[in-house]
């Protein structure tokens, strides 16, 4: 790698952060005209994605840090189409990551 190249892989050990991995995606679907997607998204789609696979509510809330039934303001129904397409995404993801 160049020196005064960028590196997102985190090769040089340098830890991301939830501040600095925002930013950036931020900046990647502005770019792309997608402003209203936001680092919360991820609390929203995890939450709802681990409640539509069957993940026991009091996991979800210790994730996403809830003590109280707030939780429900973050959880959004999948379609069956929509939960088929996200598995089939998270397999690829993974199978990718078991390749590298």
């Amino acid at each position: 790698m160049r020196k005064n190249q960028k590196n997102y892989f985190n090769f040089n050990r340098v830890h991301l952060t939830k501040r600095v991995v925002c930013r950036k995606l931020d900046q990647i679907w502005k770019k792309r005209g997608c402003a209203e997607i936001t680092g919360h998204s991820f609390w929203v789609g995890g939450a709802s994605l681990r409640c539509t696979v069957g993940v026991p509510t009091d996991e979800i809330c210790k994730l996403g840090r809830w003590i109280s039934d707030c939780y429900k303001l973050y959880l959004r129904e999948y379609s069956k189409a929509d939960l088929a397409t996200t598995l089939k995404l998270l397999f690829e993801l993974e199978a990718s990551w078991q390749r590298t």
